[in-house]
């Protein structure tokens, strides 16, 4: 629908649309970056309860979790870069849709970084639902 509505639309913008489009996509390149620091710090440990799990089963689990962290930490990166760069041109070359920005990446990035960063956003969300059971969820 938003994709629809841009390529009817003047895609130029003036500076205060830059500026909302650089902060939000400072704003994602803040989240790459934390989530790949949660990725290789100690507190993944500490969002799953271990008493439940086999030290095996532990162990694959937060390996899963953290390449999916990771991976989504590349997403948040891309992303960043994409609106970043469409708001240092004007928005003359802003993906329109998903299929663009899908075929953005893999001109930009190739089908093997596309491939990985794939499955690690599967092996995010496998390591979501194995570890639902034994989430920590404080509730103050």
């Amino acid at each position: 629908m938003m994709a629809i509505w841009m390529e009817n639309q003047n895609t130029t913008i003036g500076m205060g649309g830059k500026i909302i489009v650089f902060i939000i996509a400072t704003g994602l390149a803040v989240s790459a970056i934390n989530e790949w620091w949660i990725s290789f710090s100690t507190m993944m440990d500490k969002m799953t309860h271990k008493e439940n799990l086999t030290d095996h089963q532990y162990k694959y689990l937060m390996l899963l979790g953290r390449i999916g962290r990771f991976c989504r930490g590349i997403v948040f990166a891309v992303f960043a870069y994409i609106l970043a760069r469409s708001a240092y041109y004007n928005m003359q070359n802003l993906p329109k849709g998903a299929d663009a920005a899908f075929a953005f990446m893999h001109v930009q990035y190739g089908a093997v970084i596309m491939g990985l960063v794939s499955s690690g956003v599967l092996f995010y969300g496998l390591f979501l639902i194995l570890s639902s059971k034994y989430r920590n969820i404080p509730i103050r």
